[in-house]
């Protein structure tokens, strides 16, 4: 998301200060801009603003802020299974998402977790396998956290069917 930078620059002898005296610049994306205003998308993490006017004499004032840009919340699409699903009783059932971080970087399998209401943990990463689900219906829940510590919950219900084993009388 870009970040709005917005400026009044003053001078006694000059009054307000045209635009082109005006120079915007982070310590971590360097020079920004030039201008009172403008907006920008800057990299993640802690920034120092600097804003230098000059006026007409060549005399320049500087004044820093600090900004935090994170990242937003992973995005997160559950693709296996569809929501609704039935299956069988102790059938393998496969837990797949796409998972990606706004700054394209990935999210580790560690920082990916898989649950059901009844089973609890199911396991860790972007797509797994599950073997062992009770009967009964489950809200499975994938849970993404990026490096920010930001998190995005997805869930899914999922109907397993109680394994009726033929049998014969006699």
């Amino acid at each position: 998301e870009a970040v709005r930078f917005d400026s009044r620059a003053c001078d006694y002898e000059d009054g307000i200060l045209a635009a082109s005296s005006i120079q915007w610049s982070s310590d971590n994306d360097g020079a920004l801009g030039t201008g009172r205003r403008f907006s920008k998308i800057l990299s993640s993490g802690t920034h120092e603003i600097t804003i230098t006017t000059t006026d007409s004499d060549g005399f320049a004032a500087t004044e820093r802020i600090n900004i935090n840009v994170g990242l937003a919340p992973p995005s997160v699409v559950i693709t296996s299974p569809l929501n609704q699903s039935v299956v069988n009783q102790f059938e393998p059932v496969n837990f797949a998402a796409d998972i990606s971080n706004s700054d394209g970087s990935n999210i580790v399998d560690q920082a990916i977790s898989w649950t059901s209401d009844i089973e609890g943990l199911i396991g860790n990463g972007a797509s797994i396998s599950y073997a062992n689900l009770s009967s009964g219906t489950h809200i499975v829940t994938v849970k993404a956290t990026n490096s920010a510590g930001q998190t995005t919950v997805k869930n899914v219900r999922l109907i397993v069917l109680e394994d009726r084993k033929p049998y014969a009388r006699i």
